[in-house]
């Protein structure tokens, strides 16, 4: 566990950088890396890309945020936590920023004043999400959050050190001791995922299916990963987690799309699609032009 990429003294001056959030950011660079190298019309429409990517990323930022602070209420109000506490101190979710995220995509792709989201944009973005996920875990493995089970010492278990220190309000004090490694299970698991989508995007002449693929894949996994971890601040609902119930939900989500790609497949416009989703007419004009 590394909390701290750097802690360093220059004379009187501490420099300390903590871990999570420079992943965190690398996460968020490398799906825009993906995303920005993969889209066909990225020379001809930057500026409209841009756009596009901004504002899903923004609603996933202050999804997550949301998210977990309603999570929050629900778990620290019955422990005497006032609403201005827990505003204070809540963090964020990556499964309520894939919510908002996603809601932002189809939201835009309604409107799309710059007529750039087809299926074949949406695909790419989905194909973003594991990848930029995926250090996002590995940056849960490096401050300790999200922690595993207790369990006997094995393969793919870790013990923490003495200096763990984690943001647990339901399952405090924690005890020590060897513990399921579920944040490198859900980064390889993140890792395996966004492989099979590249894969399969590069290989198909239709678009629509790897959106559909992603909640497909991803939500099981999250549903049966969610037994490895050890941590109760995303909060309990009716006996599942609340990162299961958004597996059950990610999964009848693909699911739908599925069904609706395979509908257009039948009907022969599943072809590699550039057309707008919202009906109008394509356009070369980049936005602002």
């Amino acid at each position: 566990m590394y909390p701290y990429l750097i802690d360093y003294y220059i004379g009187e001056f501490h420099i300390l950088i903590p871990t999570y959030p420079l992943l965190a950011i690398a996460g968020i660079i490398l799906a825009g890396c993906i995303y920005f190298s993969q889209v066909p019309d990225i020379k001809t429409k930057p500026v409209a890309h841009i756009i596009f990517f901004g504002v899903v990323l923004l609603a996933g930022l202050v999804g997550g945020r949301i998210s977990q602070f309603i999570i929050d209420i629900f778990i620290k109000r019955p422990l005497g936590f006032s609403f201005g506490e827990i505003l204070k101190t809540a963090g964020s979710t990556v499964t309520g920023g894939i919510v908002f995220a996603t809601t932002a995509a189809l939201i835009y792709a309604r409107f799309d004043p710059h007529r750039i989201v087809t299926w074949n944009v949406l695909d790419v973005l989905a194909l973003s999400f594991p990848f930029g996920h995926m250090l996002g875990r590995l940056g849960c493995f490096a401050g300790g959050c999200g922690y595993g089970k207790l369990t006997d010492p094995g393969f793919f278990t870790l013990t923490y050190p003495d200096n763990w220190i984690v943001n647990a309000f339901t399952d405090s004090p924690i005890p020590r001791g060897p513990r399921i490694a579920s944040p490198l299970i859900a980064a390889a698991g993140l890792g395996i995922i966004g492989i099979v989508l590249f894969i399969l995007l590069k290989r198909s002449k239709t678009r629509g299916h790897i959106s559909a693929l992603y909640f497909l894949l991803y939500g099981p996994f999250r549903f049966i990963q969610e037994f490895t971890r050890g941590d109760l601040i995303r909060g309990i609902l009716k006996g599942l987690s609340t990162g299961q119930w958004f597996g059950i939900i990610a999964f009848c989500f693909g699911l739908g799309l599925m069904i609706r790609y395979i509908i257009r497949r039948r009907r022969g416009v599943a072809g590699p699609p550039y057309v707008p989703l919202n009906g109008k007419a394509p356009t070369d004009k980049d936005a602002f032009e």
